[in-house]
């Protein structure tokens, strides 16, 4: 991983955030879902996808990190 993973991440994230506002709104004006079940299934993608970007996140650290060390220890 590399620490381009992390804007990666959010825009899974962002996108998926689109994705479940958009087939929400259409539900929801057709009458097949309720407004609660739309804000529901957003709070979840955002329970699933938040771990998603703290690894990413994490990897950027752990990549300096290592590269750090190396520049330590090349001396």
């Amino acid at each position: 991983m590399t620490s381009r993973m992390m804007p990666v991440m959010m825009f899974i994230g962002n996108l998926s955030y689109v994705a479940v506002a958009v087939v929400g709104g259409l539900r929801v004006a057709s009458g097949q879902m309720s407004l609660g079940d739309v804000q529901a299934f957003i709070q979840y993608s955002q329970q699933f996808t938040q771990p998603l970007s703290e690894l990413g996140g994490m990897a950027a650290v752990v990549q300096s990190g290592t590269a750090s060390a190396e520049r330590v220890f090349r001396s």
